[in-house]
């Protein structure tokens, strides 16, 4: 039976194939999660650096600024300001009163957009 392989790194016990699967998936899932962590933590940096920026740059300096330095649209640059104006350093109340840094880190690029579309309470 194919399951019932063994599998001997010449300084480790033998495993099953079983095993090996289990454990490459643990090791998957948990590369995966620190990866969307990850992101998330630098789509908040990038957003607050490129607010910083465009504070500083001057009146129509922003798109050459963009396009000469750090080669993001308009469009995306302004998705990730968005996105650090509304999640990041605890602003947006998605969880209860305030935001919880490891849930908003839960969450995928796509998420925090589709997040960023729902209209808050408090300012309608």
């Amino acid at each position: 039976m194919e399951n019932e392989m063994m599998i001997k790194p010449a300084d480790k016990p033998a495993e099953t194939t079983d095993s090996v699967l289990t454990r490459l998936a643990s090791e998957i899932n948990a590369i995966k999660e620190q990866t969307r962590k990850t992101v998330y933590l630098a789509m908040m940096d990038i957003g607050q650096r490129l607010l910083q920026a465009k504070g500083a740059v001057g009146h129509g300096n922003w798109e050459k600024w963009l396009k000469d330095n750090v080669d993001y649209s308009p469009r995306t640059a302004q998705r990730l300001i968005a996105s650090y104006e509304r999640f990041g350093d605890g602003q947006q109340k998605l969880f209860g009163r305030s935001a919880d840094p490891e849930q908003l880190a839960e969450l995928n690029k796509t998420q925090i957009m589709t997040l960023m579309s729902i209209k808050d309470e408090e300012k309608c």
